[in-house]
């Protein structure tokens, strides 16, 4: 899941199997508001207890903050 916990909004949310190694893409929609937005990406696993991580990083929406790409 990639969520926005400061705007208490859910980005995407996607559900795969685990394998020894694994690749996932997970797209959604940049934040409407201009400026950097802190997302974190929650990994739940609903199989083992103690699993479940949380990662925050800094975003910025594209075409603002004076950034190109």
């Amino acid at each position: 899941m990639v969520g926005e916990p400061e705007a208490n909004a859910l980005l995407a949310i996607k559900r795969v199997a685990l394998q020894r190694r694994q690749r996932a893409k997970l797209e959604f929609a940049a934040p409407a508001s201009p400026g950097l937005h802190r997302l974190t990406l929650y990994f739940m696993c609903d199989s083992y207890l103690g699993c479940d991580q949380a990662r925050a990083r800094p975003a910025a929406a594209p075409g603002l903050c004076g950034t190109h790409g």
